[in-house]
């Protein structure tokens, strides 16, 4: 009798199905995610490798439909998916959470995580139904702010082992590669890069978010370097770190030439950090390291002297166009709007029209980001929304400095370069839209930097204690 029952629903379920493309897909994606459950770890690892190379893609190739845009960051909701269920599983079997393993400070800042979520949702409402914004526009705010924050789940809450975190080089180096290649190919074909949102009179040779790929490398390159690592390594780390530095100087991008002068000593530092030594025993390692850059420089000035000519004769000629730095009259508009609303801001959905001053007197309409994402945050979600906001960054960067000196000496140059790559993603954030890509980036590296500093901090739980012995 049972067993005709379930064969008879078996089959009513199978009509069910097979009677709606809409239930048939969303039954073969519940399977298949169920199907690759075990394999999510190597998969979280291939998708940040995918986020770091094909970062262009990922923001300016969008899947549409209906009246929105699927991302391919948007991946990750699969992957937070796969943390839910590990947690009902280990839930089942009565054993410890792994998203809420590890210290105090990791509980807070998966706390925060899921404020900010709960905020945002009150900022749609706040958009929508108060200042009558459009739903599809809050619906998209609220995903690029704070559904892609729950990224920062993933890698705590999924079985990564140790063994899979020491495989993190090879994604900084097909990351940075896939930025490198993709210059190339723009190089070859004379199209440069234009995004949907960029003026077409500014060609450049990366995106924006290819620079956070070419961070991240340029950052492990210098770390090897300063590390007691084998002296093989670090020639053979050399000239990946030198195209890093040649092509953020060829980008076009004026953050391009900060972080080719500025990644590699503030990677110094943060080694200094980790190894609890003072910073005037590191100058002794400087030495390559600054061959590193002037490599880089040496490929730019040498093989690709003409373009690079190119792009900063027309990077200046745009500049020459404005009276002033638009992002002034874009972040002067914002708080503007935030003054009307200073507890909980404008809402989520918020479309913001300023007006830049060309050379010639004009008046020039422009409708964007406000180009800073605190700034964003701010006078969209109002003080409260930005006080969540910057105290998830605040606490996740203090947490860092405090610990990392704990970290696995095997993990050290990962762990500084996941770091700084953070840094450099949230400066180009202060500068520039915070586009899926980069923001997928900077979560998933937040993950794993917690991930690693949990990991560590399990070796050796006593934090007073002295750092331990670079191998």
């Amino acid at each position: 009798m049972s067993a005709a029952l379930i064969g008879s629903s078996l089959v009513v379920f199978a009509g069910l199905l097979f009677a709606s493309d809409f239930l048939l897909f969303g039954a073969t994606a519940v399977v298949a995610g169920l199907i690759l459950l075990p394999f999510s770890a190597p998969l979280t690892m291939l998708f940040y490798t995918c986020i770091l190379a094909f970062s262009v893609p990922v923001n300016d190739m969008p899947l549409m439909v209906g009246d929105f845009r699927i991302y391919g960051s948007d991946f990750s909701v699969y992957l937070v998916g796969c943390v839910a269920a590990y947690a009902l599983w280990t839930a089942a079997r009565q054993k410890n959470q792994l998203v809420l393993e590890g210290d105090r400070v990791d509980r807070i800042i998966v706390g925060l995580i899921l404020l900010n979520v709960a905020w945002g949702v009150v900022e749609v409402a706040n958009g929508v139904y108060v200042d009558g914004l459009e739903l599809r526009d809050a619906i998209g705010d609220f995903r690029r702010i704070y559904v892609y924050m729950l990224a920062v789940l993933i890698p705590v809450g999924l079985p990564i082992k140790g063994s899979l975190l020491r495989k993190i080089p090879y994604v900084f180096a097909v990351g940075g590669a896939g930025a490198i290649l993709f210059g190339l190919n723009r190089m070859r074909t004379g199209v440069l890069y234009h995004s949907f949102t960029s003026h077409v009179d500014s060609p450049r040779i990366l995106g924006d978010n290819e620079l956070v790929a070419l961070t991240f490398l340029l950052a492990y390159v210098v770390a090897l370097v300063a590390a007691k690592a084998s002296p093989i390594k670090k020639l053979l780390a050399i000239p990946f770190g030198a195209a890093a530095v040649a092509f953020m100087l060829l980008s076009g991008w004026r953050y391009g030439i900060v972080l080719a002068l500025g990644v590699p000593p503030m990677t110094l530092v943060v080694v200094g950090l980790m190894r609890n030594v003072k910073q005037g025993r590191l100058v002794v390692r400087a030495a390559p390291v600054a061959l590193v850059v002037v490599l880089g420089a040496v490929i730019v000035f040498s093989v690709f002297a003409e373009t690079s000519d190119y792009v900063w004769q027309m990077r200046r000629a745009r500049q020459q166009t404005y009276q002033q730095d638009a992002r002034t009259a874009a972040y002067a508009t914002a708080l503007r709007e935030y003054a009307q609303k200073p507890v909980i801001g404008t809402g989520l959905g918020h479309q913001l029209v300023y007006f830049a001053v060309t050379s010639t007197g004009e008046m020039l309409g422009q409708e964007g980001t406000t180009h800073n994402i605190f700034i964003d945050v701010l006078y969209q979600t109002g003080a409260i929304g930005l006080l969540i906001f910057f105290g998830l960054h605040a606490l996740f960067i203090r947490h860092f400095v405090k610990s990392a000196r704990h970290i696995d000496p095997k993990l050290r140059s990962i762990g500084a370069a996941l770091f700084i790559g953070y840094a450099g993603t949230m400066g180009l954030f202060c500068m520039q839209p915070s586009y899926a890509a980069g923001l997928m980036a900077t979560y998933l590296t937040m993950g794993f930097t917690l991930r690693i500093l949990r990991l560590s901090i399990e070796q050796s739980p006593a934090l007073d204690a002295a750092p331990l012995p670079e191998s």
